[in-house]
């Protein structure tokens, strides 16, 4: 089987089988086994809609995929309407059997109420003779009767319609007028048709015919048609006796088959269908509406065809005949018209040429051929048929078919060769014999006599050979010779002819060519002569090469072109050149007879050097040049000879020079004959084996030049001098480049030395490239120390002279040294043994032998001899690894105490010595004291003093010591101690000991010391002791910090709280008591009048158990943090009540020393704390008094200023610090006043009055300064109506004070008060005047107004330790004064005054100010009023805008009463108040419903009564509002006009499309009057028709013929249309036409919107006249009417005939 796909077919789907065994994907089954049928990929409709829209493209394949899937789309959906055709019909089917058996039911249960209840089957089912069963087999369904007999139920005939009396025909209208035949009986009374009695028109059926008659009415009327018995009898007889004469059976064989009776056939089958007849139900034949042709009998075969046959042989065929008819026939054959063919007598069953039914006859047809052409005849068969029955006759004999071409093209040749080509002709058809000849001499009446045996000559072509026979599928070798004689194109036609007297022409076909080659192209071109240059006499072309080196090699391309479309054989010649000076004299041009000798030393080659030529193809040959001698020029001339080219005849040569073609530039002279003498060969010209004079040419002369240098290198660097020292026997290496500077890559080889020193170079060989660099490396290994110097050759390849580098470096010799300085053995007494270690190292990197000795310096005497060494050196020799080191083992045993001094020497074989120092001391132990005396400079009474000795060991000997008692006359004033009374010391060793001195006495001491006892001394060492004892001193110093930063003698000792202290600040100050003895003293401090009494911890009787209330433990949870622990409380709380049992006093202050008792120690400074508590303001003055133990009480100055407001309010009273704010937050303008109550504390020990005032802040206020004058008291005591509350002792009552303009809208004053007599009396006496005239000058900050915060009451009085209440009362500003939004922000200060003398003053303690002179209590008040405002977010970008078209109206193809367009809108509230309001919308707007995000139910208040919505500050809720389109707005579009400012309803018209435009706006009420808008914008598309034409012309047409002309109507809109087509003035011929007559179009939305539609305008002329029509086009959503007006004129003139309807 062939794999090759036909191009275009779609490839063969291979699916692999699913891995699992249990799936049910069956998918590779079907693509395996159909292949190129099945796909995987359902195929929607869509997507062969699709496909079939973008079908037209370049791909056959895709073409005919889509056109293949476009038809089987079609057929599916054909057979789906079938379906559904057929399953709706069965279910109407169903539904009328179903009627029909409950009507027949009720029909037979009438009368009869029990009828349902008697379990009786039920009727017979109407539902099998309700199907189509013609319609059911023609789809191939079954009916049922393929499985029922059930013959259908008979019908009731329909009943005549009884004439009246008076429209009956009489009896003597019968006799006399009638002209109907009479019924004479004799015919069959059910065959004849009934006779129906047409009613007409104007014929009434009166009440009383159509009244069914009575029984005696019938009876009465019987007589009047019935006949007389007479006559009855007489008239049964007769048709009696006409019945039998005609009641006989008539042979079938006599009916002619096209009789009604007679066509019955064997072959098919006649339907049959129930009949009723005579009350019986029979199966009757059907007979067909249309009578086929009668088939009497059958021909096998249908055709007689006779395959194979030769001529003068005679062939048969049997013909049968067989009778399909059910009645015996007879049949005549009528031979045929020709002579070839001939039929025999025929073979009968029975006798008389009759053939029964189903029975055959056979004729013999005889078939003599006269040759082997086809023939056609025919025979002729005659029965009783009407029309005879023709058989075809037929000789059809295979022809052959040749695989031949008609142009059989011998290609090209040379003129004077000759060429053979051979055809392979196959027969692929039946056998046949072949003849060729000259076209000139067909056609031939004797081939023998034009044909030549063997071959067919048709100058210049040869055709062999020319008779043959094939017989199917044999071939055979058609060969063709082909000799030009001349350069031009030969055609020759030659016949064949075949035995079946077919003919056929071929063309021969062939070119004479003469050879040549042309050069096309040299790699980097042709080179030019130079001037005066020789060059060679005869070459054309000249090629130079670049200088190359020795053995190196350069190469050019050049190609070479064939001229022909022959192919040369050649090979190339290298010669020596023909030198030829540049302009040559007549006495030196070289003759033209130019001989040529081969060139064999030659650095020239050429790759190939011979081969073919192929026809007319370019040939590329590389030539080389590759030269071996340096500084040398060669010179070649290349010869490319072509072989065996055929010498052109005599004609040709005498040929006028129009008939050879031109030679070319480029091109070769290729009649240039080789020479023999030169060359070496033999002649030129010989002859071939087929007889032709061939010979070999010149076609092509090159001559090549080339130079050749030697090879140069560089050395970088061209000399290697090493500096420094190297190692013997260590090599080195460094690196050096090699730079080829040559044009071709040479090949070195470095030398090498090797005694008595190494050098190497790597790589010692190898190969650079042209203009490449190569990094080298020497390597350096000195043999023997000293200098080294030497040049090393590299040669380089073809190279005569090597090039050298110049080597120079030092060799140094191994070193060992001895890492060891110098070798300590100590200190040693006689008769121990020593041991250290000497360490000697290699530094070289080579080995190296050693030996270690003492110098023999050392061991000389003084008498001139040897001594023996006292060290033993393990080991003293060896050899040393490079870089290897070794520990020698030297052993010291003295003898007697002496000190050793020596050297140790190390020898090296060829390297230097190297020395060591050691020595020893042999001695005894010696210790003493760093210092004999100790002096104690500071010492107190019975303070012990601490110092410390040092022992020395001044040996290395080891010992013990020992302490004894003080010796002296001041031993008794005195004790001492030791911390170490008894030791151990060690060789060298300092050992610091501890002393313990104790001065019990004023004074000094001088003669005391302590002895010290030395193991193996015989004198012990002494320590003196000298010292002076002191007494107690302590000083003061004040600070602000606990660390005491500089002691100032000179400063004030004062305890300076500060003139700032706040109230309940806890400042601290720090009293530093300093004792500059080493004495230890107690001390004590305490306040004079201001002290603190620290609370005492709850003290519990023992052994008694206080058991806790239910009260009690409430509070403790109320005030406890830890649950677990009662007593514990928070930090903060613990600081408070901690501050409030230090001031229980009531003096308003509090100095709290800690610690108020303690011990000093020496050289100590103590850090005592004073902190001081306040609860009020006020200048505070007492005194701090310090006693340390026996000294006199110091008294230190204690000075505190307290500032401040001790109220607070509750909201901030755990937050001191925090500035109270009273913040109102967002509110809307216009609603009623909000109230705050404020709680304020009073912690002080005195009642509190406060006067309240109120300022607001004011941008942009210029003024910075406000000046408060008052008479009398700035703030006095005021009543519960306001007024002033006078003093019983002041008879005349104070002014009020008063405010000038200036100091309108004040704050609390900073400036000095200012009295209107300043003077004050000296004297003590003296009262103290009262103050009349206040003034005060303070920053300006605030206007000072009541609104639109106000606080009650003014004055409010807060008794100690408790607290009062005020109310501050915000009113929100009013709409007019708030546009968008506003901050209203305002301060409130509370004055203080106090109305208590002892509060005031306490003479000598404290001082008290008030009013404007007191920081006031301050409370912020901020607020924000803004209008009423909510953010609307519509769902669309586009805000509220619905866009509408009035086809919205059509719901599934009914007009509704209204659409809605709905759209949403988020309305949030984002201030940080709740917002009232109510939503308003007018028609044709409407508000849907109203969702709120996140609440349900009852969660979202709604005042029912008056219908506002309440929206919570960052809630937000979804508004449905919705535009209703309805009947009424479409029909506004007639109504309205463009637009004009102010309207809110307009109509626009643009591009033939009207749209209307509302624009209003939904109402947002706010409960405080405001309002606020959303736009709502709609637009609503009223449809509209347009027509491609206002009138249309039919012009004259022919009467009676239709014509037809189309017309475009469409929709202009983005609404849809639903259209009507009616026709006015129509006429009663009915002449126009138009199709549809109605319609949707859909509304231009998008370029694929079918938006238009094609309508058919027919037009037929009844008459020859005029005819005129105006259809009228309206839509049902509001459509322009649009009128056609359609004309058209009839004539019965033939010429106005259209042939085609266009």
């Amino acid at each position: 089987m062939s794999l090759v796909q036909t191009p275009g077919a779609e490839p063969p789907m291979y699916l692999q089988r699913p891995s699992s065994g249990r799936s049910q994907d069956i998918s590779h089954v079907l693509a395996s086994t159909f292949r190129e049928l099945f796909t995987r990929d359902v195929v929607t409709p869509d997507t062969v809609k699709y496909l079939n829209t973008s079908r037209h493209g370049d791909d056959v394949y895709h073409e005919r995929y889509v056109e293949d899937l476009r038809k089987i789309q079609a057929e599916r959906e054909r057979r789906m309407q079938e379906v559904s055709m057929l399953e709706r019909h069965i279910i109407q089917a169903r539904a009328r059997a179903t009627s029909a058996d409950e009507r027949a039911l009720n029909r037979v249960a009438e009368g009869y109420n029990t009828y349902h209840d008697l379990g009786l089957p039920p009727v017979r089912s109407h539902f099998c003779y309700l199907l189509d069963s013609d319609l059911l087999k023609r789809h191939g369904l079954l009916v049922p009767e393929h499985f029922s007999t059930q013959e259908p139920p008979p019908q009731k005939p329909p009943e005549a319609v009884e004439l009246p009396n008076y429209a009956r025909d009489t009896l003597t209208f019968h006799e006399h007028v009638s002209t109907s035949p009479v019924d004479d009986g004799y015919d069959d009374p059910d065959e004849l048709p009934r006779k129906e009695v047409k009613r007409s028109p104007q014929t009434r059926v009166t009440q009383e015919e159509s009244r069914p008659k009575t029984i005696k009415e019938g009876l009465r009327e019987v007589w009047k048609e019935a006949m007389p018995p007479v006559s009855r009898v007489k008239e049964r007889s007769v048709l009696a006796n006409l019945e039998e004469r005609h009641n006989f059976l008539r042979n079938p064989r006599h009916i002619p088959p096209s009789a009604p009776h007679g066509g019955r056939t064997l072959v098919k089958k006649k339907k049959k269908l129930p009949k009723l007849v005579g009350g019986r139900s029979v199966y009757v034949e059907d007979s067909p509406a249309e009578k086929e042709p009668a088939v009497v009998f059958v021909a096998s075969p249908s055709e007689v065809v006779f395959r194979q046959y030769s001529v003068g042989q005679v062939y048969e065929m049997i013909l049968d005949l067989k009778n399909v008819t059910t009645a015996s026939r007879q049949c005549r054959v009528i031979p045929p018209k020709t002579s070839h063919f001939s039929v025999g007598l025929g073979q009968f069953p029975g006798e008389q040429g009759i053939v029964a039914p189903g029975m055959s006859c056979q004729y013999t047809v005889r078939f003599a051929p006269d040759s082997l052409a086809d023939y056609d005849d025919c025979v002729q068969v005659q029965t009783q048929s009407a029309s005879p029955m023709y058989i075809k006759v037929k000789g059809r004999r295979e022809p052959p078919a040749l695989t031949l071409p008609s142009v059989l093209d011998c290609g090209h040749c040379l003129v004077g060769g000759c060429r053979v080509v051979q055809f392979l002709c196959r027969n692929e058809g039946g056998p046949g014999r072949f003849c060729l000849m000259p076209k000139k001499n067909w056609p031939t009446a004797n081939y023998r006599s034009i044909s030549t045996p063997g071959r067919v000559e048709l100058a210049p072509f040869e055709v062999r050979p020319a008779v043959f026979q094939l017989m199917p599928g044999e071939a055979i070798l058609l060969e063709i010779l082909f000799a030009p004689t001349s350069i031009k194109t030969f055609n020759q036609t030659v016949t064949m002819v075949c035995d079946n007297c077919q003919i056929k022409h071929f063309t021969v076909k062939g070119v004479g060519q003469t050879a040549g080659v042309e050069m096309m192209m040299v790699a980097g071109g042709e080179s030019e002569p130079l001037p005066g240059e020789i060059l060679d006499a005869t070459a054309r072309h000249l090629i130079r090469f670049d200088s190359v080196h020795p053995m190196t090699f350069a190469q050019r391309t050049m190609a070479i072109r064939n001229t022909t479309d022959v192919e040369l054989p050649f090979h190339w010649q290298m010669v020596k050149p023909t030198l030829e000076p540049p302009d040559p004299g007549e006495g030196e041009k070289v003759s033209g007879n130019i001989e040529c000798y081969p060139d064999v030393g030659t650095a020239f080659s050429i790759v190939p050097e011979g081969g073919v030529l192929q026809p007319s193809n370019t040939e590329e040959f590389v030539v080389t040049f590759a030269p071996t001698q340096e500084e040398t020029s060669y010179n070649s001339v290349l010869h490319m000879i072509l072989h065996h080219i055929p010498e052109i005849p005599p004609s040709d040569e005498d040929a006028t020079p129009r008939d050879r073609p031109p030679t070319p530039e480029g091109k070769a002279d290729i009649h240039r004959q080789k020479s023999s003498d030169s060359l070496g060969s033999q002649s030129s010209s010989k002859a071939s084996e087929d007889g032709l004079r061939v010979r070999d040419v010149i076609a092509l002369e090159v001559e090549l030049k080339g130079t050749c240098r030697t090879f140069n290198a560089l050395l970088d660097p061209y000399a290697i001098i090493v500096p420094g020292q190297l190692l013997l026997s260590t090599p080195i290496k460094k690196h050096f480049r090699m730079i080829n500077t040559s044009r071709w890559m040479l090949s070195f080889s470095w030398e090498s030395l090797s005694d008595p020193h190494i050098l190497e170079v790597e790589p010692p060989a190898g190969h650079i490239e042209a203009g490449d660099v190569m990094d080298m490396q020497l390597s350096i290994t000195g043999g023997r120390p000293g200098l080294l110097e030497h040049r090393l050759s590299c040669h380089i390849q073809n190279r005569r002279e090597p090039i050298s580098l110049y080597i120079r470096a030092n060799i140094k010799g191994p070193e060992v040294i001895i890492e060891t300085p110098s070798l300590d053995f100590g200190l040693a007494q006689p008769g121990d043994v020593v041991v250290r270690e000497i360490h000697v190292r290699n530094t070289c990197q080579i080995r190296a032998k050693w030996s270690l000795q003492e110098s023999a310096a050392f061991l000389e005497a003084e008498d001139g001899s040897v001594l023996p060494s006292e060290f033993e050196l393990t080991p003293s020799s060896g050899e040393l690894p490079p870089l290897g080191s070794l520990a020698v083992r030297a052993v010291f045993k003295p003898a007697r105490c002496r000190s050793v001094r020596t050297v140790f020497v190390l020898m090296v074989p060829n390297g230097p010595d190297s020395h060591v120092g050691a020595q020893v001391e042999v001695q005894t132990p010696q210790v003493c004291l760093m210092s004999c005396q100790l002096v104690i400079e500071e010492i107190y009474t019975d303070v012990p003093v601490r110092r410390e000795i040092t022992l020395l060991n001044q040996t290395l000997l080891e010992t013990d010591f020992t302490w004894g008692q003080p010796e002296g006359p001041h031993a008794e004033r005195c004790s001492v101690e030791f911390g170490t009374p008894s030791g151990h010391l060690g060789p060298r060793e300092k050992v610091n000991i501890t002393v313990t001195f104790t001065g019990h006495t004023q004074g000094e001491i001088s003669e005391v010391r302590i002895p010290c006892r030395i193991q193996g001394m015989v004198d012990p060492v002494y320590l003196t002791v000298f010292c002076q004892v002191r007494g107690l001193t302590v000083s003061y110093n004040v600070s602000k910090e606990p660390e005491l930063e500089s002691e100032d003698s000179n400063s004030d000792l004062v305890l300076d709280f500060g003139q700032d202290v706040q109230i309940h600040g806890n400042p601290r100050r720090f009293l530093h008591i300093t004792n500059h003895t080493a004495i230890m003293a107690p001390f004590s401090i305490q306040v004079d009048y201001f002290h603190a009494r620290p609370p005492s911890p709850p003290s519990q009787k023992a052994g008694i158990f206080h058991p806790v209330t239910k009260g009690s433990r409430r509070q403790l949870l109320g005030r406890t943090p830890n649950i677990a622990d009662p007593l514990s409380k928070t930090p903060g709380r613990s600081q408070v009540d901690f501050s409030q049992a230090l001031l229980r006093d009531g003096k308003g202050a509090a100095f709290l020393v800690h610690p108020a008792a303690g011990v000093l120690m020496p050289f100590h400074t103590v850090t005592v704390e004073i902190t001081s508590y306040s609860d009020i303001w006020g200048e505070y003055r007492d005194q701090l008094i310090c006693k340390v133990k026996d000294l006199a009480p110091v008294s230190i100055p204690v000075r505190m200023t307290v500032v401040g407001c001790p109220l607070n309010f509750q909201m901030t009273a755990a937050f001191r610090d925090q500035q109270p704010v009273v913040r109102y937050g967002t509110h809307v303008s216009g609603v009623a006043p909000i109230t705050r109550n404020m709680r304020v504390n009073n912690p002080c020990p005195y009642d509190i009055r406060v006067d309240w005032q109120s300022f607001n802040y004011r941008k942009e206020d210029a003024q910075l300064l406000d000046l408060m004058v008052s008479y009398g008291q700035a703030f006095p005591r005021r009543d519960k109506n306001g007024d002033e509350i006078v003093p019983p002792e002041v008879k005349e009552s104070p002014r009020r004070p008063f405010e000038t303009p200036d100091t309108l809208g004040t704050t609390p004053a900073l400036g000095e008060v200012v009295e209107e007599e300043p003077t004050d009396s000296p004297q003590e006496e003296a009262p103290e005047r009262r103050k009349v005239v206040l003034v005060n000058l303070r920053p300006h900050e605030g206007q000072r107004a009541n609104q639109p915060y106000d606080i009650t009451p003014k004055q409010l009085v807060i008794p100690a330790r408790s607290h009062g209440n005020i109310r501050v009362t915000f009113t929100p500003l009013h709409n007019q004064d708030v546009e968008t939004g506003i901050d209203c922000n305002a301060f409130a200060l509370g004055f203080m005054s106090l109305d208590s003398k002892v509060a005031l003053s306490v003479p000598g303690k404290v001082s008290r100010v008030q009013g404007y002179h007191m920081t006031p209590l301050r409370l912020e008040m901020t607020s924000h009023v803004k209008p009423a405002q909510l953010t609307l977010e519509p769902a669309d970008e586009e805000g509220m805008v619905y866009y509408t078209a009035a086809s919205d109206l059509m719901q599934q193809g009914q007009l509704s009463s209204e659409f809605l367009k709905t759209t949403s809108c988020t309305v949030t509230n984002k201030t940080e108040t709740p917002l009232q309001f109510r939503l308003v919308t007018t028609p044709p707007f409407l508000l849907l419903g109203v969702e709120v995000a996140g609440v349900k139910g009852r969660g979202f208040a709604r005042t029912q009564a008056s219908g506002y919505y309440t929206l919570n500050p960052r809630q937000n809720m979804k508004v449905s509002i919705a535009f209703r389109v309805s009947m009424d707005l479409v029909q506004l579009v007639d109504k309205l006009a463009g637009w004009r400012e102010g309207d809110k309803m307009w109509l626009s018209r643009h591009g033939g499309e009207r749209r209307l435009h509302f624009t209003q706006n939904m109402v947002i009420q706010f409960n405080n009057g405001t309002t606020q808008n959303l736009p709502l914008r709609a637009s609503l598309v009223v449809p509209s028709i347009s027509l491609s034409a206002e009138t249309v012309d039919f012009g004259v047409c022919m009467v009676e013929q239709e014509r037809e002309m189309d017309i475009v109507i469409a929709n202009p809109t983005a609404s849809d249309c639903h259209w009507t087509a009616t026709i006015e003035s129509r006429d009663k011929d009915q002449a126009f036409q138009v199709t549809p007559a109605s319609g949707m179009l859909q509304g231009a939305l998008s370029h694929i919107a079918q938006n238009k539609a094609l309508l058919k305008l027919n037009f037929s002329a009844r008459h020859s006249k005029a005819f005129e029509c105006v259809i009228v086009f309206q839509g049902e959503l509001g459509e322009e009417v649009r009128r056609l007006q359609v004309k058209g004129q009839g004539s019965y003139d033939g010429r106005h005939e259209a042939i085609m309807d266009v």
